[in-house]
């Protein structure tokens, strides 16, 4: 298989699960909205992740239904594939949760004049504050699921840390307090960022922890 990806979005979620799965699979990064993801897969909107199943079949686009296949595919590896209905639904509530509610609202804060028609510096800001405000919302939601947990599903990690863990990234950069009020997060971060294979999908991607 092969993960076309940009360093540090979010398809670093599918290429840390390719990597805890032991999957036997190539790389090529590709710069945010580079044409050249048009050409890979014209269905796929110019977005990273993509990934090439080799097999005959479209390339797999969207975070969570590529980390869905990988788990499903290497359930072995035990980083989302269940045989208990509860756990599954459990790791796929979440999953939606980081898809549709918590990925969205960082979107502003990186590209804040896409979302206002008024291009001055001042809508702008005021628009990334918004989103800012928004984001600590949805990530106090995490933080509460977090008491006493370490990792969001189980006692190991899975698909949705792996998904979670470039947002807690960006939440580093675009958050003034960084994840300084929301210590359980914070602890999520740190333990995937110690991780021996997040480490080593880090330096592959250049990126730093």
């Amino acid at each position: 298989m092969k993960l076309y990806y940009t360093p540090g979005a979010c398809s670093l979620g599918p290429h840390i699960a390719l990597e805890w799965s032991g999957a036997d699979y190539q790389t090529e990064a590709v710069p945010f909205s580079d044409e050249r993801l048009n050409e890979i897969y014209p269905e796929g909107n110019g977005k990273v992740p993509i990934l090439d199943r080799e097999n005959g079949l479209p390339p797999l686009t969207q975070s969570p239904a590529i980390l869905r296949y990988i788990a499903d595919r290497y359930p072995g590896a035990r980083i989302g594939s269940s045989d208990s209905v509860d756990e599954l639904a459990e790791i796929n509530r979440w999953l939606v949760f980081l898809c549709a509610d918590l990925h969205p609202v960082f979107h502003p804060v990186f590209v804040g004049d896409r979302y206002t028609t008024d291009q001055s510096q001042t809508a702008i800001e005021a628009v990334e504050s918004a989103a800012r405000t928004l984001i600590r919302k949805e990530l106090e939601v995490l933080e509460r699921h977090l008491q006493g947990r370490i990792y969001i599903v189980g006692d190991s990690p899975t698909i949705v840390d792996a998904y979670a863990f470039p947002m807690l990234r960006w939440a580093q950069v675009k958050l003034p307090e960084k994840l300084e009020n929301t210590p359980n997060l914070q602890r999520l971060h740190d333990a995937l960022a110690a991780d021996a294979a997040v480490q080593k999908v880090m330096n592959a991607e250049g990126l730093t922890s």
